[in-house]
């Protein structure tokens, strides 16, 4: 039997809306010698229907079924695994999907090199307007060292910061992952922390295709991305078992503030995501008794933190009951313009036309909002200078070049700072005639 190239492992739970244009996506891959290994984990809807289908019309489509463990997509992922025939690996979630040719690409550079990783970059999907954005911290290229091929030795202090640490922008060398013992861990929502980070450094030899091959759905509200609430120490579970791996490899001094700085931005990430008091609050107070002692972050100079806003919320956490944050942040909230509402200014911008929203405060998320249930145009790139303190799905204003559009919006209040921006834009290579701003004279 012909060994196929590539082995793709879906994990499917209840993603029956989006599992078609998954699949679709994979099996129309430029590259043919791959085999396409679904588990589904337990799924209640027509999801089982749907991969019968595809199995019934294509053989290079495996289906495993398998009772559901409660524990996330990790043990689909190990089933997956442990069935895979192919020279590499490649993992993809049942609610994104791949460009066609990334499977042929990732593999051409895999073999070019001999390299036991590949990593690519990715698209924002929002499910809710059907719109593709451009993240800025998938793959920090600019971390990367500037070689072909490299290992975490070449950046130990920035290795986890370089990719977002997600495995479905990640070809692996199946022997390799055989020969390293590399396994999903059985938790929720950072099942795939541990996987990718050990990967990184477990790796003799990376390498990069630098192209947004993925594409990653957000806005959706699928049982596959079930509310981190209901699991809000899935988080440290991920970090703490990574910690442990890092130092029985030999390497944890190596990486440390690497590690700690993921560690960090990773538990700040999941309080801003916690939709309970209850997890909101037993998070805070574990980070500060318990969380943040056992990651290392406790006790490290201001200097250590790679960014100032993680290192504000640190000393925030460490400093401050968690009932009298949320107290201070609702009367701040009262008396700032944060409850005044910014209409949308459809007179500045063509209807159904393609934009990028310039600005993540107040104005910025008031548009935002209102695009997304108006559908009046579409937000391409949703960016602002401070990008990396936002997170998703804002990115870095460079990220502008990257794309199409017919205009961009600038969504501040203040017209002085928005006429800097403009001056800003035009240095960056914008034309002026596509700058909009509803306070321009």
């Amino acid at each position: 039997m012909t060994i196929p190239y590539v082995s793709v492992i879906i994990p499917v739970y209840n993603t029956a809306r989006y599992l078609r244009q998954c699949l679709d996506s994979v099996m129309g891959q430029t590259l043919m010698g791959i085999e396409v290994i679904c588990v589904d984990d337990g799924s209640t809807d027509n999801s089982p229907d749907i991969l019968r289908e595809y199995r019934a019309k294509d053989r290079r489509v495996q289906v495993i079924t398998q009772e559901n463990k409660s524990a996330g997509a990790a043990e689909a992922r190990n089933t997956g695994l442990a069935a895979a025939r192919g020279e590499y690996v490649s993992f993809l979630d049942s609610d994104d999907f791949f460009e066609p040719a990334m499977l042929e690409k990732m593999f051409a550079k895999a073999e070019e090199c001999a390299t036991d990783v590949v990593l690519c970059n990715a698209n924002y999907y929002d499910d809710t307007v059907g719109v593709t954005t451009v993240p800025g911290a998938i793959l920090n290229a600019h971390l990367l060292p500037d070689k072909a091929v490299f290992s975490y030795k070449d950046f130990p202090s920035t290795v986890f910061q370089a990719t977002i640490g997600t495995v479905w922008n990640m070809l692996l060398r199946r022997d390799y992952v055989i020969k390293n013992n590399l396994k999903f861990q059985a938790v929720h929502h950072a099942d795939d922390l541990f996987f990718a980070a050990m990967a990184m450094v477990k790796a003799e030899s990376i390498t990069v295709v630098d192209e947004r091959f993925v594409y990653y759905r957000m806005n959706i509200s699928s049982s596959q991305r079930e509310t981190k609430s209901a699991w809000p120490d899935g988080a440290f579970k991920a970090c703490f078992a990574l910690k442990e791996a890092l130092i029985e490899a030999g390497v944890y001094n190596e990486v440390k503030q690497s590690f700690v700085n993921k560690c960090i931005s990773y538990h700040i990430w999941y309080l801003d995501t916690m939709k309970s008091w209850e997890s909101f609050r037993f998070l805070w107070l574990n980070m500060r008794d318990r969380y943040f002692r056992d990651l290392d972050i406790a006790g490290q100079s201001k200097d250590y933190f790679y960014s100032a806003y993680a290192y504000g919320w640190y000393e925030r956490i460490m400093q401050t009951e968690p009932e009298d944050w949320v107290y201070r942040s609702y009367i701040s909230m009262k008396s700032s313009t944060n409850v005044v509402s910014f209409p949308f200014p459809e007179s500045c911008v063509p209807k159904g036309g393609k934009i990028v929203l310039y600005g993540a405060g107040d104005v910025g998320k008031s548009y935002y909002t209102q695009l997304v249930y108006s559908r009046y145009c579409q937000v391409v790139l949703w960016v602002d200078k401070k990008w990396d303190s936002i997170g998703a799905p804002v990115s870095d204003v460079s990220m502008i070049l990257e794309v199409c559009y017919d205009a961009v919006l600038i969504a501040i209040e203040n017209k002085n700072v928005a006429m800097a921006i403009k001056d800003d834009l035009i240095g960056l290579g914008v034309k002026e005639e596509k700058i909009a701003y509803p306070y321009f004279d």
